[in-house]
């Protein structure tokens, strides 16, 4: 009986650590985003890159980032860049460093949320 009490107050404890790593995370990509407001463009490369043949790209991302991104397609280095008809679409519910990507059927949801709930479920597994 004793050795299960301590069995779940060690889960308990581990699981809490696990979220407050998670939120610790979440503050310092919101406070590198502020500073380095830019760094969306990586992002959006990355994910990019997962299109690379598809020439009507449309791209979702919080106003901030949907501003940068506009603002900066010429910094976009990506083969072909110039021939593929990219849109920039503005959308209040995707938080700060998340993009949405469709180009014909597919989508790529690339959420940090979704990113960090991973990590949050590898670490209590």
């Amino acid at each position: 009986m004793l050795s299960e009490d301590i069995a779940q107050h060690i889960n308990r404890s581990h699981a809490l650590k696990v979220d407050c790593i998670i939120a610790a995370a979440e503050k310092i990509i919101e406070q590198e985003l502020e500073a380095h407001p830019k760094a969306i463009i990586a992002i959006a490369e990355k994910v990019l890159a997962n299109v690379a043949e598809h020439v009507d790209i449309e791209i979702a991302a919080n106003p901030v980032d949907a501003a940068v991104l506009s603002n900066s397609l010429s910094e976009i280095t990506l083969p072909n860049i110039s021939a593929r008809n990219l849109t920039i679409i503005a959308d209040e519910a995707i938080k700060r460093g998340s993009l949405v990507l469709r180009a014909n059927k597919s989508i790529i949801d690339a959420n940090i949320h979704t990113e960090l709930g991973r990590a949050k479920a590898m670490l209590l597994s």
